[in-house]
């Protein structure tokens, strides 16, 4: 999977390329009907079966439990809004899960790319073309003056989101995140938690991503919340790299602490693991432990001990076992050295 790279380690966790799109004469999702959400279902579907080369597969949402639905929203392989929608949906998706078509959420097409570490450019070009092939094979709603035709007003023109997944523990620390969030809301940038609109942020990770998307081109967009997200960056680098000796010393502690707690607690609860994960992280970002760093990356420990991944991995286990007690026992078996 995409996030079992070991890019993931770093403050720039990941990023994404989102581009919203719909078909002509068919009505928005908020207006159409069970008939009209087959028939885009299978036109979608029909232009994806001939792009052989992405090696496509299906997943049909409403054919799949709640705890399912939980752990692809929590890979992040679909939103919370698809996983809730209770009209007909669909999402098409390669191997190593770094491209999803989303069908019937917002919008009647939500392709995605998402990678991990910082190269967004890459995954622009792997979305533009994308993009490219089933616009060949379907017609997009686009107007010539407005740009791709959206639900949400917000999203009209190229239709394009791009985000960064940032892990910014010290700024958070040291208070300075609500500040700084409030500036780029002013210029118009987004931060969301980890699952996006409406989530909070776990474990001091933050998506950053552009807000509008109309009057501006794709590359342009792209350059400017990359921009902004290495700011961002360089910010909470700085508060690392300058952070007084006593204070150095608590910190150096307290990170100690958190990687004993998660190597030997035998219950856990998903914010607290996450806190203490996000510890663990800065411990082994900054080169404060004198151990050598587990195999998984931390990121997708953070991932693997959210709870419709866990409950979905454990339907066989007996059902004594708590989650929180699960939780600290997978937590446990990733950091084994």
């Amino acid at each position: 999977m995409w996030y079992q790279n070991v890019a993931a380690d770093d403050i720039v966790i990941s990023h994404r390329i989102r581009l919203a799109r719909n078909l002509v004469n068919y009505k928005f999702t908020i207006k159409m009907n069970e008939a009209d959400a087959y028939e885009i279902i299978n036109q979608v579907k029909e232009a994806a079966a001939k792009l052989s080369d992405y090696k496509f597969s299906i997943i049909e949402p409403h054919m799949i439990n709640d705890v399912q639905k939980q752990q692809l929203v929590e890979t992040h392989l679909i939103s919370p809004l698809l996983a809730e929608t209770p009209f007909p949906t669909l999402v098409i998706h390669n191997e190593e899960r770094s491209i999803s078509i989303m069908i019937n959420e917002e919008d009647h097409i939500r392709i995605q790319c998402m990678q991990a570490g910082s190269d967004i450019q890459k995954t622009w070009e792997i979305a533009s073309e994308l993009d490219d092939h089933l616009s060949k094979l379907l017609q997009y709603a686009f107007h010539k003056e407005y740009g791709y035709m959206t639900s949400c007003i917000t999203n009209a023109g190229t239709g394009l989101r791009a985000s960064f997944m940032v892990h910014l523990p010290m700024l958070s620390k040291t208070g300075h995140i609500g500040t700084i969030f409030e500036s780029l809301q002013k210029l118009g940038m987004q931060i969301r938690g980890m699952y996006g609109e409406g989530t909070k942020a776990l474990g001091d990770i933050y998506q950053i991503s552009n807000q509008l998307t109309l009057g501006r081109n794709e590359i342009d967009l792209i350059a400017i919340t990359k921009n902004v997200t290495f700011n961002l960056v360089e910010k909470e680098e700085y508060i690392r790299n300058h952070i007084s000796d006593i204070s150095k010393r608590a910190l150096i502690d307290k990170l100690y602490r958190s990687y004993g707690i998660l190597r030997y607690a035998r219950e856990l609860s998903t914010g607290e693991a996450m806190e203490l994960l996000s510890d663990v992280k800065l411990g082994f970002e900054m080169g404060i432990y004198d151990f050598k760093k587990p195999t998984y990356n931390l990121y997708e420990m953070m991932l693997m001990c959210q709870d419709g991944v866990m409950l979905s991995k454990s339907q066989n286990l007996s059902q004594s076992i708590s989650l929180n007690s699960l939780r600290a026992g997978t937590i446990r078996k990733y950091l084994e050295i």
